[in-house]
């Protein structure tokens, strides 16, 4: 059986070279090859809070957090920040300094490259998941399906047809088409009657997962 896994997962486009590039050359630099503290770099303190004050200004923020993970493509690197109220920040640092360590430094200097990044950079980055979310909801609305484009994020939340549960639907997917998707209960029981596509597989496989479901005959059904 041939499968499309338009499921959780990665990015399906690497790292920006730019970003990996920077790692390379500080990993090329004895000083950081280690784990600092929990309070990570002062340089890559300084790099996100700029980052965040050029953004979206920082005044009156209760707490904020921030990753890299989806927005510069660095979700391997487990990386972000958060800034806001120094009270609630002292407190949630006592937090983390006991339960791990800081960021490996080299990963913290690629961060530093991505913040750094201009914004026209880093939409051209990302420009390729608003076309992927048009083939999806596209495709999806042509076989019945009412759904309206999200505005954010690079998943979809779909509804499964009338008399079928989650795990039913997603299931039913697999064995008639091969595309795997996961079912929405395993985000909560709010996530019943949905399920979840995942912006994170090239264009043509997208098309050829929709073409296969409505090969397939299978269409939403209220």
């Amino acid at each position: 059986m041939d499968i499309i896994n338009s499921g959780a997962g990665d990015p399906d486009r690497p790292t920006p070279a730019y970003i990996v590039q920077a790692m390379h050359e500080a990993i090329d630099e004895p000083s950081t090859l280690n784990y600092p503290p929990d309070w990570r770099t002062k340089e890559y303190r300084k790099a996100a809070a700029d980052w965040m004050e050029r953004r979206f200004g920082v005044a009156g923020l209760n707490i904020e957090f921030q990753s890299l993970s989806k927005s510069y493509k660095m979700t391997a690197g487990w990386v972000g920040f958060v800034v806001g109220n120094p009270t609630e920040i002292k407190g949630l640092g006592q937090v983390k300094t006991n339960v791990d360590s800081g960021i490996f430094k080299a990963i913290q200097r690629a961060a530093i490259a991505a913040y750094e990044t201009s914004q026209e950079e880093r939409q051209a980055v990302m420009s390729v998941y608003p076309n992927r979310r048009n083939i999806i909801v596209e495709g999806l609305q042509s076989l019945g399906w009412p759904i309206e484009p999200p505005k954010a994020t690079f998943y979809i939340w779909v509804p499964v047809p009338k008399g079928y549960t989650s795990t039913e639907f997603v299931t039913l997917l697999l064995e008639k088409c091969g595309p795997i998707v996961p079912p929405g209960n395993g985000s909560g029981a709010a996530g019943e009657s949905f399920f979840r596509i995942a912006l994170t597989v090239a264009d043509e496989r997208m098309h050829e997962a929709i073409q296969r479901i409505r090969d397939a005959e299978i269409r939403y059904e209220a």
